[in-house]
């Protein structure tokens, strides 16, 4: 297989993965607030960039869940836990979401990273080639 037949086998699976991926990721959070655990750390969730941190967050709230449950269980009541307003399971969906959204970028950013690579491989006659067939296709 040439050169020309692989970088333009590599550009199809960047367009596909690129499609397959989508121009954007819709976020939408059920709670538009900040999560206060605790007095001195509020997490304001659509704005974590780390997955590190929505993980950790989540396994607070899952242990939190799961004494409230337990306690209430004990007492003989029924209860859905709940902070600031909004259930756990919110919260938790919105960790999801968020976690959605961070993957999201991810994956954007290393799809321009692999078309900055393969342009990099690309001679001046090759993007010649390339736009060619680029004006061809939107001719046809």
């Amino acid at each position: 297989m040439g050169k020309k037949t692989i970088i333009a086998d590599l550009r199809k699976k960047i367009e596909e993965k690129e499609k397959e991926l989508g121009d954007t990721f819709e976020a939408k959070y059920n709670a538009g607030c900040s999560l206060l655990l605790d007095k001195y750390t509020p997490y304001d969730i659509p704005t974590i960039r780390k997955k590190d941190t929505l993980i950790g967050l989540a396994g607070k709230l899952l242990r939190l869940k799961t004494d409230i449950t337990k306690g209430a269980e004990f007492l003989g009541e029924e209860i859905k836990p709940a902070i600031n307003g909004f259930t756990i399971d919110e919260w938790l969906e919105d960790i999801k979401t968020r976690m959605g959204v961070i993957t999201f970028i991810e994956k954007k950013k290393q799809i321009e990273a692999w078309k900055i690579k393969l342009n990099a491989l690309l001679t001046e006659e090759e993007w010649r080639e390339i736009e060619i067939k680029k004006l061809q296709a939107e001719l046809e």
